[in-house]
């Protein structure tokens, strides 16, 4: 079940989250540092929503079992949610196709969605996402020295 974690609960749920962000940052190669991504959950530039498993009652910050960092801004006038990090226990996959049909985007008037990451997520989204496009592709190289 997801939950959208309100700014005033952030500190109470990072402990849980930090050291999923900060290995989701670390596999990314992000430019992005754990403790600016923490701010920008506090300051609400980032919104963090948590899954747990469904059950009565209040949520609890160990019935956490994943997290989704995003950004929803406008983009060539479509609402749109981008996918910052995506990180848990286990395998996210168990979680984030759940996430995907969440009622909360149709609430907010996302329209399209962005996720960057790893070549192996490509593969883990095609299975989930049958329409999904890959619309840029993001290049490293070491620099190799070299005199004038």
């Amino acid at each position: 079940m997801m939950h959208l974690v309100p700014l005033e609960a952030v500190d109470n749920v990072w402990p849980k989250v930090h050291d999923w962000i900060d290995n989701a940052i670390f596999k990314a190669k992000s430019n992005r540092s754990v403790i600016e991504t923490y701010q920008q959950c506090r300051s609400g530039s980032l919104f963090m929503a948590v899954n747990t498993p469904a059950k009565e009652g209040p949520l609890s910050v160990d019935d956490i079992r994943g997290v989704l960092l995003m950004a929803i801004y406008d983009l060539e006038g479509q609402r749109t949610c981008q996918y910052v990090y995506v990180a848990g226990e286990g395998d996210t996959e168990e979680w984030f196709g759940e996430a995907l049909k969440w009622d909360w985007f149709t609430t907010m008037g996302v329209v399209q969605f962005i996720n960057e990451g790893r070549t192996g997520w490509v593969k883990r989204l095609e299975t989930l996402i049958p329409d999904l496009q890959v619309i840029r592709v993001v290049f490293s190289w070491r620099h190799r020295g070299g005199s004038d």
